[in-house]
């Protein structure tokens, strides 16, 4: 039956007082995932002058932040899914990265020895046994894909950004090959059949198949240093992200900007190089997106009292709409969120205090809806016809999220937006209060729920002991802690 999540909230605020702080290991351990961009929620006008047209916006109202009354009684436990799954010891540190059917984790002992395991989801049983990579001076994490596992470790602290990843077979868990990779002069792209490597120095750019490694491609650079690369999304089609794992770009476009504003689009399936944009207005401050061929910029002209703008370049030629924010408003971020729609956060300039978001139409560059958005907006992922928006509350109010249907209409209700949430699947979303650390950094026994997208309903599932990290699909959660890893039931 559903409930609000206000009613989650009670017995973590009676329970963070007697809970010890963690230490600052600790933290570094479960990391911060939180953003620090500042904002809340207002209005505007509701006739813009965007481009060269007038588009009359759709007005919404403003969210209604009070709070349900709290319940105090606390949830049951989540059902584990088979046993608990030892690391041999208490690492320094752990991590867990997951794919649809299966957990993979990974583990740092205090001699140095770095192991990974594959965990059936379903089951909860191991589907390969530990295996040893070796023996390094840090573990980097764990980051799962169906075509391979990438696990990242560095061989030698005092060169920390000469990196090693082992690609693995998901399905043994042997070491398929390996890559080399100095974090400050390369960027990695990850795309479903292959990896993509940029150095940043020169612009030269090439691509390993996921499971061979072999070199599918060599592009020589533009003669200049690389200062951005992006990865190409498509419509209807989510980039892969949650948990600690990396983006995963469904595209057929690799964009790089170099450090004097050109923009170079490669066909990432041949390397070869479909456009160079030259005197384009692209520069370093911009906030760039590509999609659906095209890629989007937003400048920072309101830092010098103008309307900030969006503007696009077609990947391969042409140019198109202009979309134009409303004046005495700052750009905050850019998403896409829908096919030929793309999505702005904007807030007040100089106070931080009206935060809005807006979806833009990109055939025309006119505003199709424009509404309030959580205090401290800044993040956007758009799964099928859901946009879910999350900040943290301007600091000081915790955190909130906003989940909109296409027409801008808000689905959660009012008590259900005090929380941080993740897409867990392509139509639920996932609460984790507290299990991977607060701000303050106090490990308190959270109650773990689920929401339907389709209509923002909430279902509390259960608690969970307090740990390091964790990963989760739409039916399990898997958290890696100091001693194990557990899978936890989210299907019932």
């Amino acid at each position: 039956m559903p409930t609000d999540l206000d009613e989650l909230f009670g017995t973590l605020r009676r329970t963070a007082d007697a809970v010890p702080l963690g230490t600052a290991a600790d933290a570094r351990r479960r990391g911060d995932r939180r953003t620090g961009t500042r904002a809340a929620t207002a209005a505007a006008a509701t006739v813009l002058l965007i481009g060269a047209g007038v588009g009359v916006t759709t007005r919404h109202e403003q969210p209604d932040t009070r709070r349900a009354p709290v319940a105090t009684a606390p949830a049951a436990p989540l059902a584990a899914v088979g046993e608990p799954v030892g690391f041999g010891g208490t690492p320094d540190r752990s991590e867990v990265s997951v794919t649809p059917d299966r957990a993979f984790t990974g583990w740092r002992t205090a001699d140095g020895t770095v192991r990974v395991r594959g965990i059936d989801l379903t089951t909860g049983r191991p589907a390969w046994p530990a295996r040893t990579l070796g023996t390094f001076d840090d573990f980097e994490g764990v980051d799962a894909h169906r075509a391979g596992v990438l696990v990242t470790v560095t061989p030698d602290r005092n060169a920390a950004q000469r990196q090693r990843i082992h690609v693995l077979d998901p399905e043994t868990g042997t070491t398929r090959w390996q890559l080399s990779l100095d974090t400050a002069e390369q960027e990695l792209t990850r795309y479903a059949d292959r990896l993509v490597i940029t150095s940043r120095r020169t612009g030269a750019t090439r691509a390993r198949d996921w499971v061979t490694g072999r070199a599918l491609w060599d592009a020589p650079g533009a003669g200049e240093a690389v200062t951005l690369v992006l990865g190409e999304a498509v419509a209807g089609v989510p980039v892969r992200s949650g948990g600690p794992s990396a983006d995963e770009y469904t595209g057929d476009r690799l964009v790089q900007v170099t450090a004097g504003g050109k923009v170079l689009a490669r066909d990432v399936r041949t390397g070869l190089r479909v456009r160079t944009v030259v005197g384009g207005g692209v520069t370093p401050e911009d906030t760039l997106l590509a999609y659906q061929n095209r890629l989007f910029h937003a400048d920072r002209t309101d830092a010098v009292g103008e309307p900030y703008r969006v503007r696009v370049t077609g990947l391969d030629g042409g140019a198109g709409m202009v979309y134009r924010g409303p004046s005495g408003r700052s750009f905050t971020s850019l998403a896409a969120c829908g096919p030929d729609r793309i999505c702005v956060i904007d807030n007040a300039r100089g106070s931080f205090r009206f935060s809005e978001i807006a979806a833009i139409d990109t055939r025309t560059g006119l505003e199709v809806w424009r509404t309030a958005a959580p205090p401290g907006s800044s993040s956007m992922d758009f799964r099928n016809d859901r946009l879910l928006v999350t900040g943290d509350g301007d600091g000081s109010a915790g955190d909130h999220s906003a989940l909109y249907d296409p027409a801008g209409r808000q689905l959660l209700r009012p008590a259900d937006r005090h929380a941080l949430l993740f897409w867990a699947g392509a139509d639920t979303l996932i609460y984790l209060p507290g299990l991977q650390g607060h701000m303050d950094q106090r490990q308190i026994p959270p109650n773990v729920a689920t929401l339907a997208a389709a209509d923002g309903s909430v279902r509390v599932r259960g608690f969970a002991e307090p740990t390091w990290q964790c990963a989760y699909t739409a039916g399990r959660l898997a958290c890696a802690g100091p001693e194990r890893l557990q899978i936890w039931d989210l299907s019932g």
